[in-house]
Parts: structure tokens; sequence; C-alpha cells
């Protein structure tokens, strides 16, 4: 609006045309002002959320290279032996060559970007063994070997000879040295210690098992059993009843599944008989319609009766 128009609309409103010209000049230096003031802010937001990014991105970038190294640490070559456990152990005594190698494949891990502990756990090797390895001008080979070291009190080759002479002689030859030892020190004669006398005939391979009853056998743990469906795996033992006769008892033979608790077959006989537990299994059989090698039958380690006949 120009001219006559303006200042129509200007008596209309009660304002003066000069008033609308300064009013816009405000206007506009407040909405570039403002739009300055928000330019400023989100370029500074924009450049915060660049460097987290950017922090973000190298931190993963480690962690990628560090796994890579890690990776390539693991994989053996031809001679070495790399991977968890390479070490053999804490305590294990290491050549020169493997601690060489050792340190050669921590080096390189290193530099591709594995943290030297990290590359330590992977080789099974502690990072102060490392450091001790790489502390000294040159690296040297273990010297526990080279340590002799014999105790002040050990006996020499002279009295151990004495010793099993004494032991194998006729007075003593069917005694153990619990009974030797005593019996030495009732006539005031002191050999060693009964400790010491079992490690000499140990040593000598004269420490073997000579008593009447049957020598004890190592104990493996029970192969475990499970079922996941009825008629899978049977348990079944025998109950004693008493009866109104003191000592006497009725004896009640017990069939469980295992998976259901269902008490597949019962019965109650006067005396124990692998007879009456192989009648009863078979009665079991024909109701449950159990196919050859289908059930397991478990039992406890009860000797009452022969597994032969259960």
């Amino acid at each position: 609006m120009i001219g006559e128009v303006l200042n129509a609309w200007c008596r209309e409103r009660g304002v003066f045309a000069h008033q609308l010209i300064q009013w816009k000049s405000d206007f506009c230096t407040v909405t570039r002002t403002a739009s300055g003031r928000d330019d400023s802010l989100t370029l500074r937001s924009l450049k915060a959320e660049n460097q987290r990014l950017e922090r973000e991105l190298n931190r993963k970038d480690k962690a990628l290279a560090e796994a890579a190294a890690l990776l390539i640490l693991q994989i053996p070559t031809r001679g070495t032996r790399k991977g968890p456990g390479a070490v053999g152990g804490r305590g294990r005594m290491t050549s020169l060559q493997p601690r060489q190698h050792l340190i050669e494949s921590v080096a390189e891990a290193t530099m591709a970007g594995a943290r030297q502990d990290q590359a330590c756990a992977v080789l099974g090797l502690s990072s102060r063994t490392l450091q001790r390895w790489q502390a000294g001008k040159a690296l040297g080979e273990d010297r526990r070997p080279l340590r002799q070291y014999t105790p002040p009190q050990a006996l020499t080759e002279a009295e151990r000879t004495h010793i099993l002479t004494v032991v194998n002689s006729v007075e003593f030859a069917d005694c153990p040295p619990s009974q030797i030892v005593p019996r030495l020190a009732d006539q005031g004669i002191y050999l060693g210690s009964e400790s010491m006398i079992y490690r000499i005939l140990k040593v000598a391979r004269q420490l073997k098992h000579r008593r009447s009853e049957r020598p004890s056998q190592p104990r493996t743990k029970p192969k475990a059993l499970s079922a996941t469906a009825p008629n899978q795996l049977y348990s079944w033992d025998i109950t004693y009843l008493p009866t109104a006769i003191k000592g006497q008892f009725y004896y009640l033979y017990l069939f469980l599944d295992i998976f259901s608790r269902q008490i597949v077959g019962r019965q109650v006989f006067a005396e124990e008989s692998s007879h009456y537990a192989s009648e009863l299994l078979r009665d079991i059989v024909g109701r449950e319609g159990l196919q050859p090698g289908q059930v397991i039958l478990h039992s406890d380690n009860g000797s009452h009766i022969p597994t032969g006949h259960k």
C-alpha cells in the first residue's frame, strides 16, 4: 500500500505511516539477531555431536584392531604353539626359544592394536612374567633347573640301603613300617620315621599290597541316567515289611517309572528271590507293551539278588 491508500488505512487504525516504517525496521533487526543466535547454537551442537561420533568411531576402531590382533595371536604356526594355555600354566618352565617367540608374538599383537595384558591373557602368560623376561639386558634361560638343593638332614645312600636291609630281614620281612618302627624303638634303635620308611620302600618298588583282603579299587562316577518320557527309565527295590512275629518279614517288590512317578508294578512275597522279581518284571513288560531295549532298569547297589536274575 502506498500513497492515499496507505494514509487512509493508517487513519482507520489510528497510526502514522512513519510508525509502520519504524516497526518494520525493528522487526527485521530482531529477526536477524535471533536467527544468528539459533544458527550459532545449532553449529555448536553439531560440532559436539561430530566430536562424540569421532570418539566413538576411534574407540570401535581400536576395539576392532585389538580383536583382530588377538585372533591372529591364537592362530598356531608351524613349530610354535599359540592360543590359550600356550605357556602351559602358572609356574611352568619356559625355555629360551619359546620365550623369544612369546615376546615377539606379544610385541606384534601390541603393534597391531592389542593391549599387552589382553595379549598375555590369550597366551596364558602373566604380564609380570613378561616384564621380568624383558627386564634384563639379554634374555636368558630359566635358572630353576640349575638349582640343586639337598636338605642337610637327607639320608645318604648307605643309610637308605641299611634301612632296606633291616626291613627285608627275617625278623621284619612280614611287618609293615607301622610295626617295624615301634619294635625297633623297643630295642632302642631308631632308623627313621614310619613315613620315611614308606617313602624308601616306594622308591625301591617294594610297597605293594600283600594282605588277604581285596586291594582298593579306583571308584568311578556312576553313569548319569535321565528320562524324557514315560517307559524309558524304571527304578526298583525291595522293602522289608514287618509281621506280627519278631524277626520275620514280608518283602515288597516295587517298580517305579522315574519320569511319571507311577508305580508300574508291585507285589508282596514271603521271601527274597530272583524268580519272583523276574516274574513281576515279565508281567510289567506285557502290561505296558514294552519293546526290547526300550526301558533301562535301575537299582541301588544292594547285593541281595544277583544282577543277572533281575
